[in-house]
């Protein structure tokens, strides 16, 4: 299911960053109980008061209204990480780029 959130996130910054843009993948260690993953591209951004709607079920832009979709891509990578004791973020500046970051817990056998 991880794997789904990341192909989730990746298309999303492929189809939001312009030709030539720029995405960035990090994974690091947070703590000694998280690792953090981030996927940052220099693409549209999302407003700023429309952040905190963007992992709801449905939820659109409206610039993305007549797009191909469903609009349930962030709200399903949220049920994921959620069950699997993460969390899942935004950053974003319009014009400049977002930043999607996720923790997951470090389980050692």
């Amino acid at each position: 299911h991880i794997r789904q959130v990341l192909i989730n996130l990746l298309e999303n910054a492929i189809k939001y960053t312009p030709e030539g843009g720029t995405i960035q993948v990090s994974i690091l260690h947070r703590t000694t109980q998280k690792v953090q993953v981030t996927i940052c591209d220099d693409g549209l951004g999302i407003p700023e008061e429309k952040q905190r709607f963007i992992f709801q079920d449905s939820f659109r832009l409206e610039r993305d209204e007549h797009k191909e979709g469903y609009g349930i891509g962030l709200a399903l990578c949220q049920r994921i990480l959620r069950s699997h004791y993460g969390q899942i973020w935004v950053e974003s500046t319009p014009n400049e780029g977002s930043s999607f970051h996720f923790t997951l817990p470090v389980y050692r056998h």
